[in-house]
């Protein structure tokens, strides 16, 4: 069990739609207290449960992963946004900074 979370007072800073996953079977941080302090930190934060999944989603369920991560890319949030030659939305760097930022 984790010795307690708290999101980073750069969390808030993020200005951009936000997606967090978790695993609804999560036994190292629970996602019921844990995930929605980051739904509450966030200024535009969407919470998504991975079902039958524990701490890490992309390896645990990845197609669903993927799956919900493309779907939330998709949003009318995003028209417009400038993707590169993969056709991926320079957002999903934004993951890396998230976790980051959260430590």
């Amino acid at each position: 069990q984790s010795g307690g979370f708290s999101p980073s007072e750069k969390v808030s800073q993020i200005n951009v739609p936000s997606l967090v996953l978790w695993g609804r079977q999560d036994g190292i941080l629970d996602g019921t207290e844990f995930a929605n302090k980051f739904i509450e930190t966030l200024p535009d934060g969407r919470l998504e449960w991975i079902e039958e999944c524990g701490h890490v989603p992309h390896l645990e369920q990845p197609e669903v992963t993927a799956r919900v991560i493309l779907e939330f890319l998709q949003r009318d949030k995003f028209e417009g946004v400038v993707k590169n030659e993969e056709g991926v939305s320079g957002y999903v760097l934004g993951a890396a900074g998230l976790v980051g930022a959260a430590a």
